[in-house]
C-alpha cells in the first residue's frame, strides 16, 4: 500500500470528501539543475486534489492518510504506458 498525508478540504453529503495535498517534485532534494527539476519548476507548486469516498467523522482540516493499492498502480502504468506501446507495434 502506497500511503501519503493528505488534508481534508470539503465534506459533500453523499459521503464522499475532497483531499488535498501539495505537489512535490521527484527530486526535491538535488541541487543541480536537471530535467526533471525544470518541469517541476515550469509546473509550479500547486495543490493536487481528489475525491474519496469516506465513512469517517471527518470535519474540515483533519489529517488524514490516504492509501493506493500496489496492484492498482501497476495496472494504471500499464494502461498508460504499454497498451499504446502495443497500439504503435500492431
Amino acid at each position: 500500500m502506497i500511503e501519503e498525508e493528505a488534508v481534508v478540504a470539503t465534506i459533500e453529503n453523499d459521503g464522499r470528501i475532497w483531499v488535498e495535498k501539495p505537489r512535490q517534485s521527484a527530486c526535491s532534494a538535488c541541487q543541480k539543475p536537471c530535467a526533471t527539476g525544470q518541469v517541476a519548476d515550469y509546473m509550479g507548486s500547486t495543490t493536487v486534489r481528489l475525491v474519496v469516498d469516506s465513512t469517517l467523522e471527518l470535519q474540515t482540516g483533519d489529517r488524514i492518510l490516504v492509501g493506493v493499492p500496489e496492484d492498482a498502480l501497476v495496472k494504471g502504468y500499464l494502461a498508460i504506458y504499454l497498451l499504446p506501446l502495443l497500439g504503435l507495434l500492431i
